[in-house]
């Protein structure tokens, strides 16, 4: 990057441009959902996930992604809140760890 120049970058899409660049998709990425530990494993449904509210990262830091999140919820019918943002993954996890 010393002369300015990017080698190689990962974008959430859409990705507008004029440049000239070579895009190779990815395999979609799965989420996951982070909950405080109740001792129990296995899943939990997208209503158990918005009966808890959510802590997510500010619209600005991803748009499009932060759109995408609410809109599954959207989409099955439910509400969700969220309760709180950050704007690093570690200190969502400590928030969710402090219940």
């Amino acid at each position: 990057m010393t002369r300015g120049t990017i080698d190689i970058g990962f974008a959430h899409p859409p990705l507008g441009t004029s440049d000239p660049l070579t895009v190779l998709e990815f395999p979609a990425e799965h989420s996951v959902a982070v909950l405080p530990d109740d001792g129990q494993t296995g899943g939990v449904t997208l209503a158990q996930v918005a009966a808890l509210g959510l802590i997510l990262f500010p619209v600005a830091q991803g748009p499009v992604l932060h759109a995408q999140i609410l809109d599954s919820f959207t989409k099955a019918g439910l509400d969700v809140r969220v309760l709180q943002e950050a704007t690093r993954a570690l200190t969502m996890l400590s928030l969710v760890s402090a219940g």
